[in-house]
């Protein structure tokens, strides 16, 4: 008899889970999961093992297999050329089913090329993408136990009551993602430096970790911010409605067409009542619904990122309008409602 209903394989690295998407993504689905079956039901297997130790990693994920009814596996880049094939190659020796949780949106692109792997994951029991593009991307691949399940977050949603309408000029909006180059954090600056040229209108605070590669360029680039642009440091996963409230968007300008599945800082968003003003990413129009959560731009073109900034400054209560609508938008990343999918499929 199986010692566990469900087995969790993916990064449980808590030391750096502020700055790491996948780690807060791992994690939320496995508090979900034991809250919802019983922590003593659910056994994890932290992925982080695999590169200190790849042997020591190898038995332990067979063993997972082994003592478990269902496995879900959320991999990296790396540990996806591992987990899959492993998975499929053992899981019918030991009954257990195999479920493929996708972080992002990468995988599309990832598999194409790749026979093998790509043979492996088709034999998996599902695989759950974030989005509707990655979904009909891992269709066309021929993988046909694909089931949409998006990411989400294990934060209460703003009341309406409390949502806070900003009318007048300077208006506060925010960066909230990892500090990096291909986030478009310079892209954004330097508008927001063109439209703020003849009189401020915007204020722009920064939060995110500062990725180690970008370091050394952002404090040089930091040293020259205005006084209407600042660094705020990480905020904690808890605080995220609490902190953005009062902000009148959030700008997303990232410049990764693929990678991007369901950020979560846009989920943060709509659950704070802030719309956003993002770049049109692969799998952009998932998440943001054109002028009821928020407004698009092109992908990398930061002279019309230029142009928005300018056209809401006018006219703001196009902004203020969309409030109800990210709050709508945010029920349907409800950690209760998002977990069902996924245990559904395990008859759980």
């Amino acid at each position: 008899m199986k010692k566990y209903k469900v087995g969790i394989c993916g990064n449980f690295d808590t030391e750096n889970i502020i700055t790491n998407g996948q780690t807060v993504k791992t994690i939320n689905l496995a508090e979900m999961i034991e809250e919802k079956i019983g922590i003593e039901n659910v056994c994890r297997l932290n992925t982080y093992e695999f590169y200190s130790n790849h042997i020591k990693f190898v038995f332990s994920y067979l063993r997972l297999i082994k003592e478990c009814e269902n496995v879900v596996i959320l991999p990296a880049r790396n540990s996806v050329k591992l987990l899959a094939p492993l998975g499929a190659a053992f899981k019918k020796k030991y009954n257990c089913k195999i479920y493929y949780a996708v972080v992002g949106a990468w995988l599309g692109t990832f598999l194409r090329g790749k026979k093998v792997l790509l043979k492996s994951i088709k034999k998996l029991d599902g695989v759950f993408p974030e989005t509707k593009t990655l979904k009909q991307d891992l269709e066309n691949l021929g993988i046909t136990k694909v089931k949409l399940f998006p990411n989400f977050k294990r934060i209460k949603i703003l009341e309406k009551e409390k949502l806070e309408y900003i009318r007048e000029k300077p208006f506060k909006i925010c960066f909230f993602a990892r500090v990096m180059e291909e986030k478009g954090v310079e892209g954004l600056i330097s508008a927001l430096k063109n439209v703020n040229a003849d009189g401020i209108k915007y204020y722009l605070d920064i939060y995110g970790s500062v990725d180690k590669g970008y370091r050394k360029r952002f404090d040089y680039i930091s040293k020259d911010f205005p006084e209407y642009i600042k660094y705020c440091g990480v905020v904690d996963s808890n605080k995220t409605v609490e902190t953005l409230k009062s902000y009148f968007m959030l700008a997303f300008p990232t410049k990764l067409f693929y990678i991007e599945g369901l950020p979560g800082s846009l989920i943060d968003s709509y659950c704070a009542g802030v719309p956003v003003l993002a770049a049109r990413w692969k799998s952009c129009y998932d998440v943001v619904e054109e002028n009821v959560t928020g407004i698009t731009f092109e992908l990398g073109n930061f002279s019309e990122l230029e142009e928005k900034l300018n056209m809401i400054a006018q006219q703001p209560g196009i902004f203020n309008d969309m409030k109800i609508g990210c709050l709508k938008k945010a029920e349907e990343y409800n950690a209760h409602n998002v977990i069902k999918i996924l245990l559904e499929s395990m008859g759980e």
